[in-house]
């Protein structure tokens, strides 16, 4: 990730997934994570399942808490680099 702002979704885990819900936050705003980390965990009417990193980074901010159900793509988080002031991530939400 370089100097951009990424935005965390709910994924889509199958062709009938329409929503899910988010059982906990693993990571905390303002903490970096590695590629392969888990940050969070949905649940949905079939399954649990741990969100993995796809890339190293800096968690930014969480845009949902945990207990919440959203529907498939939904802004969850944002990760951006440290240099990335902080009004640009409110911006970005």
């Amino acid at each position: 990730m370089t100097e951009k702002i990424e935005a965390l979704t709910m994924p889509k885990w199958g062709i009938e997934m329409e929503e899910g819900k988010i059982t906990e936050w693993i990571i905390q705003e303002g903490k970096s994570f590695k590629r392969g980390e888990v940050l969070l965990v949905i649940e949905t009417d079939k399954i649990s399942n741990e969100v993995e990193a796809e890339f190293d980074g800096l968690f930014r901010k969480r845009v949902v808490e945990a207990d919440g159900t959203y529907p498939v793509g939904a802004l969850l988080g944002v990760f951006a680099e440290e240099s990335i002031a902080d009004d640009e991530v409110e911006k970005f939400v």
